[in-house]
């Protein structure tokens, strides 16, 4: 009790007041409401209902005036850019991306590049055939071992 009897209060906010809204605001906010700032050791230490209720509302106070300080910056930042910073709304705007490719596309699209310049043509078909246009129409025997189930072979 005796820290917290020994401290004026209200001196302490007056104070405390006159550093948020003069000088640096980061600098008040920690020596005046950080963790080991004279209001926060008092806190720690209250134990009765009056002094935590004067206490409390030293705090609140204090971080009113921060929080509206810190607003009223802003607001003199954001102005200070608007009459500084010349947006000519004519130019053209920047171009957005349009993305990438599929990785799969890609590959698809280097491997047929490479067929091509072999000389090869490349045909999208079916991707699965039919017994009368792999064998039939090709003129094997019905039977020829290449019809036989046993010589198919599947690939993942």
């Amino acid at each position: 009790m005796d820290s917290l009897a020994a401290v004026d209060w209200a001196a302490y906010e007056q104070e405390a007041l006159s550093a948020i809204s003069d000088g640096d605001l980061e600098e008040a906010r920690v020596r005046y409401l950080g963790r080991r700032s004279e209001l926060a050791q008092a806190l720690r230490g209250v134990r009765d209902r009056e002094s935590g209720m004067l206490l409390n509302g030293v705090r609140q106070r204090l971080e009113a005036a921060v929080d509206a300080r810190a607003r009223e910056l802003a607001d003199e930042e954001l102005d200070r850019r608007l009459r500084e910073e010349v947006v000519d709304v004519t130019l053209p705007g920047d171009e957005m991306p349009l993305g990438h490719l599929h990785p799969i596309t890609q590959i698809r699209r280097a491997v047929e590049d490479a067929f091509l310049g072999l000389g090869y043509e490349v045909r999208d078909d079916r991707e699965v055939e039919t017994v009368e246009y792999n064998f039939d129409k090709l003129a094997f025997l019905p039977t020829h071992s290449a019809r036989s189930p046993r010589d198919t072979f599947f690939f993942d």
